[in-house]
């Protein structure tokens, strides 16, 4: 994982500026209003928030990260990874992860009134 975090940080532009940011990406996003903002991942994010508590903190966590993304003017590109569209592992989270995960996606929470919002599933 450290050899990835390293390749995917080399192949970043030089001017782009990074943080690592496990849970409070919401208050990332508030205090960063200049210019285009990626979040890469939000997968990794509400994983780290479902292994807080799965059932009570997730519903909260994704309703500030949408009142974050709807009061940010710039640009926001959110990243998430293809999950339970295939197999779906034997683990007490596994059914409930591609659920809480659909719910950011546009389709999940439905579409912002003043944002354009689309879902493009891609790999390598």
């Amino acid at each position: 994982m450290a050899a990835r975090i390293a390749r995917h940080r080399a192949e970043r532009p030089a001017g782009w500026r990074t943080i690592e940011e496990p849970k409070a990406v919401a208050a990332v996003i508030r205090g960063e209003s200049a210019g285009v903002l990626v979040v890469d991942c939000l997968t990794i994010w509400l994983a780290n928030v479902m292994g807080d508590d799965p059932a009570a903190s997730v519903a909260a966590a994704l309703d500030d990260l949408e009142q974050a993304l709807r009061a940010r003017r710039s640009a926001v590109i959110a990243v998430s990874n293809e999950v339970g569209l295939g197999i779906v592992p034997e683990h007490p989270l596994a059914p409930r992860f591609p659920r809480r995960r659909r719910a950011h996606e546009p389709a999940g929470r439905g579409p912002s009134p003043t944002r354009r919002t689309s879902w493009s599933p891609a790999g390598r």
